[in-house]
């Protein structure tokens, strides 16, 4: 049996990005809002702040940059945007 990748990995986000409505937005200009912010209060509870951690997982910070540059802000199109980066 295959063991879910462990949270906060890029082989997670992508899984939990996937999860998502492909044509549901992300207001990537709003912290709380943005696809890390989503996933940040899925995975690590609503007070987490993320963007102000220091210890935020590398992937996390690694697809904000990633999220800024999708043009439809849409989960679909950020999660063929990370298979395409190669995660």
């Amino acid at each position: 049996m295959l063991s879910r990748p462990e949270i906060g990995t890029r082989s997670h986000i992508k899984l939990w990005v996937g999860d998502q409505d492909p044509k549901e937005i992300y207001r990537w200009e709003m912290a709380t809002d943005c696809a890390c912010g989503q996933y940040s209060r899925a995975h690590y509870g609503a007070d987490y702040g993320w963007l102000s951690d220091p210890n935020c997982p590398s992937a996390l910070a690694e697809m904000n940059k990633i999220a800024q540059h999708v043009p439809s802000k849409t989960f679909g199109e950020l999660h063929k945007t990370l298979c395409e980066a190669g995660w």
